[in-house]
């Protein structure tokens, strides 16, 4: 068995030798990252349903503003939209919610990562109401109702003399209680309707504060990752006289027998997109006691 770095093509290419512990080294960085960027395409996809969810809120505000809306299939309509956006967040968070420890494990290669990750979560869940409700909350969703029964849409004076419009969303206890699965310590704490955008915003907050603990526990590991394949793109463009383009279609290789066997991929533009990831959602600070308005700044 020989191991190589070259190119995926056929035809004249340069052929440099690698041993067995590197290319192993180089397949785990790949796995790392790999791993590291599903977790932020897991996080991309809570973020995106969180945002659908405000822009609603905001968007049916200003409805609201310039529309008198009387008829049935107006409110039922309006109902319908926050029940989809809001059954979308709830899946959107339990799919992050579910696939998060493995992915912490599988970026550090340490089984005991997952026991970490896990309590990241349980103590997320302990330390606040709004977070438990939440996840009790999907659960009542997939097996049992909606999570919208009680809505209002409609205006008071600030204390400028503005006329704000706005929605309110709750859920009620009362409904809650009638699905007997509902957990019944989460259900003790409720009060009688529970304000499902609070409710929200601090879901998500307690979430972005574990993805920012997931994001500083794997630093190292992505970096020493992305480092390993950046190394041999270095010294592969050097011994070729290659431009960046070059690098297109660069594998590390294990051959028997003039028969690839293994190929592990050395490309980074997809771990490009991971990077931005990160860079386009930081830490969600303060937004349970913050949200958006259309109000001028100048009122």
């Amino acid at each position: 068995m020989k191991y190589q770095l070259t190119l995926a093509f056929l035809g004249p290419r340069q052929e440099l030798e690698i041993d067995k512990e590197r290319f192993d080294f180089l397949k785990g960085a790949r796995h790392t990252l790999i791993e590291a960027l599903a977790l932020e395409e897991k996080y991309e996809i809570l973020i995106s349903n969180y945002l659908e969810l405000e822009q609603q809120i905001v968007r049916q505000a200003v409805v609201a503003q310039v529309r008198t809306q009387s008829d049935y299939s107006e409110f039922f309509e309006f109902r319908m939209v926050f029940n989809v956006a809001l059954v979308n967040l709830l899946t959107a968070a339990r799919l992050y919610v579910d696939q998060f420890p493995r992915h912490v494990r599988d970026c550090l290669a340490d089984e005991s990562q997952l026991a970490l990750a896990k309590s990241w979560l349980n103590q997320a869940y302990d330390s606040a109401f709004e977070y438990r409700f939440m996840e009790a909350l999907r659960n009542h969703v997939q097996h049992n109702g909606v999570p919208l029964h009680w809505w209002s849409v409609g205006s008071k004076r600030t204390d400028k003399g503005l006329r704000e419009f706005g929605v309110s969303l709750c859920a009620e206890k009362k409904h809650l209680a009638e699905d007997t699965e509902f957990k019944k310590t989460v259900l003790a704490e409720c009060d009688e309707k529970v304000d499902l955008l609070i409710t929200a915003r601090v879901y998500m907050q307690s979430l972005s504060e574990v993805h920012s603990k997931a994001r500083d526990a794997i630093s190292d590991s992505v970096a020493i990752a992305r480092l390993a394949v950046q190394e041999e793109q270095a010294r592969y463009q050097s011994s070729s006289s290659g431009t960046e383009d070059s690098l297109l279609g660069l594998e590390a290789q294990a051959v028997e027998n003039d028969r690839i066997i293994e190929r592990v991929p050395l490309l980074l533009q997809w771990d490009d997109v991971r990077k931005k990831l990160q860079m386009k959602n930081p830490l969600l600070r303060n937004i349970s006691n913050s949200f958006a308005s259309s109000r001028s700044r100048s009122n």
